[in-house]
């Protein structure tokens, strides 16, 4: 059995390594040494170019500066899963979205990075899920276990603390919504155990809150998603067997049948975490337990299994279970996943259809969750448990 799985995994990766058009891509250990699990989820790219990686169990904000330099800045925040994610305000700050913090994280870039909560204090846990920017340029969080969308409002012009507040109806309930998306003026939310869609209309003096279509019941049914190139929101299945779409108020339900969870699990749960938009304009949902990739061509609305099996995967390190979540289309046209559990990075190579596995330098479990493009086109994923940051770079931008 572990004979064939390293066998099957030399084979996938020596067909990548081989070379191409293209080169082989870069995938390499960056920045100081940090110790600790669950250290941070996500960050943002500022306006100095640089990457800033938000603290979840951490207790400073992780700095990533160019293809080498990574380090902690700012003062210590105490706590765990403060902040999970995060998004730029239109005053050139990057804001920290509340999970288990009690307040907002506000951090200017610069030389001497600045760093403070900001707002009211909001009680609870698993409070919300991901922030969007929408078009009156105010932050938009989704709710987790939060009853409310929470509203960041940057003030550009002095430069003052922004107005943060709750907006909307109350929504009873837990992990309701996973990740929002905007399209045109309207962000939309991802169910995740709500039973509809949430949508939050910007376009007008006041946002307008409110849910639209309805979904099969069930718990974590997707997990974020992506908007395809007319302007469409494709939901990523976690236990749902179908693939979710939000057309404007149209939500509809694609690929039942196609695809399942990976033959390791006998409850057909946890398929993908998170998806791309490739060159080809099509959808790639990345496997998580799933031993497959999934293509969605938005034009079609056809869904269909990608690339080999990796089912010999279960036999790994991973067991096959959280092997990727997100990732990144980076300048070689290829798709590159980021490495939650499995000991390989992910290469989705749409043009010649093919997936590749690439070795990282990394050894446990848990490695990094969430990534960022920086300035240098290379993507840089955050360290969860591993103790540095991975860059994923495409021959094009590889460093010197």
């Amino acid at each position: 059995m572990l004979l064939q799985y390293v066998l099957e995994t030399l084979l996938q990766t020596s067909r990548f390594l081989g070379g191409g058009k293209a080169g082989k891509p870069e995938i390499r250990l960056i920045g100081d040494d940090i110790a600790g699990a669950d250290k941070y989820l996500g960050g943002e790219i500022g306006v100095d170019g640089a990457i800033y990686a938000v603290p979840g169990h951490a207790k400073r904000i992780l700095k990533i500066e160019g293809p080498d330099k990574a380090t902690v800045v700012g003062p210590v925040f105490e706590g765990k899963y403060k902040w999970l994610r995060a998004a730029r305000g239109c005053d050139g700050c990057l804001y920290g979205v509340p999970c288990h913090a009690l307040r907002v994280l506000r951090i200017r870039p610069g030389s001497a990075v600045a760093a403070e909560e900001v707002g009211p204090e909001f009680p609870g846990e698993w409070k919300w899920h991901g922030g969007v920017v929408g078009s009156d340029d105010a932050i938009y969080c989704i709710p987790q276990s939060a009853e409310r969308v929470l509203r960041i409002a940057p003030r550009k012009d002095d430069g003052g603390k922004p107005d943060v507040e709750l907006v909307g109806p109350r929504f009873p309930g837990r992990w309701k919504w996973y990740g929002g998306l905007r399209s045109g003026s309207t962000i939309y939310g991802i169910p995740a155990c709500a039973d509809a869609v949430l949508k939050i209309e910007t376009s007008g003096a006041v946002p307008v809150v409110s849910t639209i279509g309805r979904v099969p019941p069930g718990g974590w049914l997707w997990h974020g998603g992506v908007v395809a190139g007319d302007g469409s929101i494709w939901g990523v299945p976690s236990n749902a067997d179908e693939v979710l779409k939000i057309h404007g108020d149209s939500v509809t339900l694609h690929g039942k049948g196609v695809f399942r969870s990976g033959e390791h699990r006998g409850d057909d749960k946890y398929k993908f975490l998170g998806a791309v938009v490739g060159a080809d304009g099509c959808v790639y949902c990345i496997p998580s337990d799933a031993d497959f990739v999934l293509k969605v061509d938005p034009r079609t609305d056809t869904v269909e299994n990608f690339g080999p099996s990796l089912a010999h995967l279960a036999r790994g390190r991973s067991r096959g279970q959280n092997k990727w979540q997100n990732g990144a289309l980076l300048a070689d046209g290829r798709i590159y996943a980021i490495p939650l559990k499995c000991e390989s990075v992910l290469c989705i190579d749409t043009a010649n259809r093919r997936v590749d596995l690439l070795p990282h330098p990394a050894p446990g479990l848990n490695f990094w969750e969430g990534g960022v493009v920086g300035a240098d086109g290379a993507l840089y994923c955050m360290p969860l448990k591993a103790s540095r940051v991975l860059r994923i770079a495409a021959a094009a931008a590889a460093a010197p």
